[in-house]
């Protein structure tokens, strides 16, 4: 990674070295490597954004400052940096706009504020945080979002200890990202199931969910080796 940023830098356009940081950082945190990626994110924000790159014609969707926020929150999130993570996540909101891509909003939201949020111990934001998120992709006919939101709402009711309805939300949303092939039901989210259904003394049940949560991990669905 490293050796990719020094020889992009050594091309002499600004512009391409600001970006490689940031794919670099990107792709770091979405591989489980938050530590070399929080190098590369947070020093995206402090260069020097004004000098143009006449040889690139167009911006790339990754270059938008809230996602920029959101990577580097998450990287500080895996890493514990809770405090940090979630002013960089708040950060991320704070360059929304009205004319963003979609994409943009459902990225800030679901990798972003609906995993750092609920750890920062705010349980109404959270709370609103996926229903923000459930709304929009309702409203805008986007059910990969759709389920993304039903499960971190699912996820928040068994931490908030409403096992019955935690249980039946994930399970339904689980099963739809098994029917479309949909890689989004990670561990975190069987792990959850696990422990609701533990809640409601359906201990065999649990154990099952436990081990297809493990299965993932391994196979590296969407796992963090906190390095």
């Amino acid at each position: 990674a490293k050796k990719t940023s020094r020889l992009i830098g050594g091309l002499g356009a600004p512009a391409l070295s600001r970006t490689a940081d940031l794919f670099m950082g990107s792709a770091l945190v979405l591989l489980g490597k938050p530590r070399q990626a929080r190098e590369y994110l947070e020093r995206y924000p402090k260069a020097d954004h004004s000098t143009p790159d006449q040889r690139r014609p167009f911006e790339f969707a990754v270059e938008h400052p809230a996602l920029t926020r959101m990577y580097l929150s998450l990287a500080l999130w895996v890493r514990g940096h809770i405090d940090r993570a979630w002013r960089e996540v708040q950060a991320s909101l704070d360059w929304l706009r009205a004319t963003d891509h979609p994409s943009v909003l459902f990225c800030v939201l679901c990798y972003g504020v609906c995993r750092i949020v609920p750890t920062s111990g705010d349980l109404v934001a959270a709370e609103q945080s996926n229903a923000r998120l459930t709304e929009v992709a309702t409203r805008m006919g986007a059910p990969f979002w759709q389920t993304a939101g039903r499960l971190g709402s699912g996820k928040l009711m068994v931490d908030l200890g409403d096992f019955a309805q935690g249980v039946a939300v994930l399970q339904d949303a689980i099963d739809t990202c098994r029917q479309t092939g949909w890689p989004m039901a990670y561990p975190e989210f069987r792990c959850a199931l696990a422990m609701g259904l533990a809640g409601l003394g359906q201990l065999d049940a649990a154990l099952a969910a436990v081990n297809e949560g493990l299965d993932g991990a391994s196979q590296g669905e969407h796992g963090h080796d906190h390095d």
